[in-house]
């Protein structure tokens, strides 16, 4: 809830206040499946979370509200959590000295 009260009054800050690289990257690649422009802003990385959820950004739609967003949240760490278990399988095995 606090991240979508803060993007909302500051929607114009760089979505690299709110998402870390990883996060963007796949925000990135969500918009570009979608044909939509990628995450600059924060209002722009939050309608991409919630478009996750099922969000229809056509503009003419009012912003997401929470329960919509809670559920898209929910998505998008479960990709984050894919991502970071693939990567972890991809890696190569340190062997402890």
């Amino acid at each position: 809830m606090s991240l979508l009260t803060f993007a909302r009054s500051n929607p114009n800050l760089p979505a690299s206040v709110l998402f870390n690289d990883t996060e963007l990257e796949i925000l990135t690649s969500f918009a570009k499946m979608r044909n939509h422009k990628p995450p600059i802003s924060c209002e722009d990385a939050i309608i991409l979370v919630a478009m996750l959820g099922g969000y229809i950004d056509d503009r003419k739609n009012r912003r997401p509200d929470i329960k919509l967003l809670m559920l898209a949240m929910k998505i998008y760490i479960f990709c984050l959590l894919s991502i970071h278990i693939i990567k972890i399988k991809l890696s190569p095995n340190k062997k402890n000295k």
